[in-house]
């Protein structure tokens, strides 16, 4: 196998990548683990094994743009939601909290 550099009979591979565990997931090596992405034998068992984990991912993760967009648009509503609130309420930190709130998420996303 090229990735992994071990032989493997034709026919036993062949049952191995016909094999289905119900996980949407790419094929392993049955000796390292290291996932078959170069094979020309089975390159479009492959590549079907490939979309079928893009597929699932783009429906957990959705579509990125669309997120960003949507994050971009949320991130202003609350920007006018506390400048109102701020002007009503002067005494009140909203700000602050949010700030803090933002610091802490911040934080956490880059392993701190």
């Amino acid at each position: 196998m090229e990735d992994c550099k071990h032989v493997v009979e034709a026919t036993g591979l062949e049952q191995w990548m016909a094999q289905t565990d119900g996980e949407i997931k790419l094929k392993n090596c049955p000796k390292c683990k290291t996932p078959i992405a170069k094979t020309q034998r089975f390159m479009n068992m492959v590549k079907k094994f490939y979309q079928d984990v893009q597929r699932v991912k783009k429906r957990v993760f959705g579509n990125m743009r669309e997120i960003e967009a949507s994050r971009g648009e949320l991130r202003g509503k609350l920007y006018k939601l506390e400048a109102i609130l701020n002007e009503n309420s002067p005494r009140l930190p909203f700000r602050t909290h949010y700030d803090r709130f933002r610091i802490h998420q911040t934080s956490l996303l880059e392993g701190n």
